[in-house]
């Protein structure tokens, strides 16, 4: 952000902490000097450029700690630690497509859950339609059995006679 420069060994003490917010635990951290660079990269190399041509876009690092998934077999979440770096010359826009993978992964998951939610409606919506028409066929069979026990009852009864 600042326009001068970094000073030589500025940086030899940067490290990074993944920590878990709610238990402020610290899950891993690391000195950024002890990641390996990619090969060939050289940050202090010099850049030459000749007349006319233009300047060459800076190669920029990105370091990836590792990330973090929930193993579904356990339902315990996983770190798993990476401590890698990449280079913008070999992968441009690294950041942009880590970042667009974690956007449609959010999405994603929001989209399933509202599914799952939309499913589970459905689910206690078609129970609760076999549960009425059960109760629906099981007063029809009793007023079904009370009528045929009315019916039952005036056969058995004999028809009145008439006297001669």
């Amino acid at each position: 952000m600042r326009k001068a420069p970094p000073k030589p060994g500025e940086f030899d003490r940067a490290w990074y902490r993944v920590i878990n917010e709610d238990t402020n635990q610290t899950i891993d951290y690391k000195n950024i000097k002890q990641i390996e660079k990619p090969e060939g990269f050289d940050e202090d190399a010099p850049v030459t450029v000749e007349e006319g041509e233009p300047i060459p876009p800076r190669v920029e690092l990105t370091y990836v700690a590792g990330r973090i998934f929930l193993d579904e077999t356990t339902g315990r979440w996983i770190y798993e630690q990476l401590n890698h770096t990449f280079t913008s010359d070999k992968y441009p826009g690294i950041i942009e497509k880590l970042a667009e993978i974690y956007r449609t992964g959010e999405a994603d998951l929001q989209n399933q859950k509202d599914e799952l939610e939309r499913i589970k409606h459905r689910i206690l919506e078609v129970h609760e339609d076999r549960r009425q028409a059960a109760i629906a066929a099981a007063a029809k069979k009793k007023a079904g059995k009370k009528g045929a026990k009315k019916d039952d009852h005036k056969e058995d009864e004999e028809p009145p006679r008439e006297e001669l």
